[in-house]
């Protein structure tokens, strides 16, 4: 992308606090299920492992924090922010932001397997392209433990598509919300029911985005 759309990619989400992580988990907590799958997540552990595949903005990594301690006041927040622009981590470090970034691409990443207690991809498939997709999902079974929790933000259509935002500049990949279902079930993931949370991607767009969790199936084993 060149330097005028990245700028007007970033503006976006510095100009509309409900699109970034803040709405994320506003729009996930207006279901009992998710609220439950979190309990239960944040209840035991005195430290979380969380990563953000794909930060979009500086208060991300601080926004995930007080969302999760929210449940669990005692709970230890440790985020990783990983993004293949360094201009989408570079702004939380010089805000100060207690995470660690890394600049890595999502299918490929330096993490140990079965690290993470919480992943959140919200619209991260959305800015790869169709071909990327199949690796990152797998990506994220791998570096997940078992029982792990994946808050997903994914915006999807009827076939596929690229929709183009002018506000957003970031082309989105869209595909049907059961292709992009069926990449996370094929890894080793589930859908718990009552999960969903849909909102519309923009103005006068047919593209729905579905906000939900994905669960990591029990067994350590790496889906192939």
């Amino acid at each position: 992308m060149s330097a005028s759309k990245l700028a007007t990619f970033f503006a976006f989400y510095k100009k509309n606090r409900s699109r970034r992580l803040f709405g994320f988990f506003n729009d996930l907590a207006t279901r009992a299920m998710n609220v439950r799958l979190i309990r239960a997540l944040v209840r035991r552990p005195s430290t979380l492992r969380c990563l953000i595949v794909g930060c979009a903005h500086w208060a991300n990594p601080r926004d995930l924090k007080k969302f999760l301690t929210q449940y669990n006041p005692r709970l230890r927040v440790a985020v990783v922010a990983l993004d293949v622009l360094p201009q989408a981590l570079e702004e939380a470090v010089q805000h100060g932001v207690d995470f660690l970034p890394i600049v890595t691409p999502a299918q490929a990443t330096p993490f140990l397997d079965h690290y993470f207690d919480l992943l959140v991809a919200d619209g991260l498939l959305n800015c790869c392209d169709f071909d990327q997709h199949e690796a990152i999902v797998r990506e994220m079974h791998r570096i997940s433990r078992p029982g792990a929790l994946v808050l997903l933000g994914l915006a999807h259509a009827a076939a596929r598509q690229v929709v183009t935002s002018p506000e957003r500049a970031m082309p989105a990949h869209c595909r049907p919300l059961r292709e992009f279902k069926h990449l996370f079930t094929d890894a080793g993931f589930s859908f718990p029911r009552a999960s969903s949370v849909e909102t519309d991607f923009g103005r006068d767009s047919d593209v729905k985005i579905e906000n939900c969790i994905a669960r990591r199936r029990a067994g350590r084993g790496v889906a192939k």
